[in-house]
């Protein structure tokens, strides 16, 4: 069951808590464990990644999880206390809303899901 994120100061303490990951810096995760390799992408794409560069936005303005609308993330303070914590500024500038259609002309046959 989830604990109530309200009863703590830090989104990545409430994540911890929440995850099967050990959080153990002193191990070395081995493929197949916790992540898959696909892959190694190799190439020129300076055109396609400046068309795929969104506008810039903060852990506020970022629409969350993706959605339409204006939803704040429901643990905007405990995410922008961990800004704090590591020294980042919270209006810290993100780039975003890189979708499948701005790479479609990397290759016709090819769709690249790049998040």
């Amino acid at each position: 069951m989830l604990k109530n994120p309200d009863d703590y100061a830090s989104s990545w303490d409430w994540c911890v808590d929440h995850s099967t990951y050990h959080f153990d810096n002193k191990k070395e995760d081995k493929p197949g464990e916790w992540f898959t390799l696909l892959g190694r992408f190799e190439g020129a794409w300076d055109d396609e990644v400046k068309q795929a560069q969104g506008k810039p936005i903060t852990w506020a303005t970022r629409k969350f999880y993706g959605n339409d609308d204006n939803t704040l993330s429901p643990m905007l303070e405990q995410e922008e206390n961990d800004l704090r914590n590591t020294g980042a500024p919270v209006d810290l500038e993100l780039r975003c809303c890189v979708r499948y259609q701005c790479l479609s002309n990397i290759n016709k046959n090819e769709r690249v899901l790049w998040y």
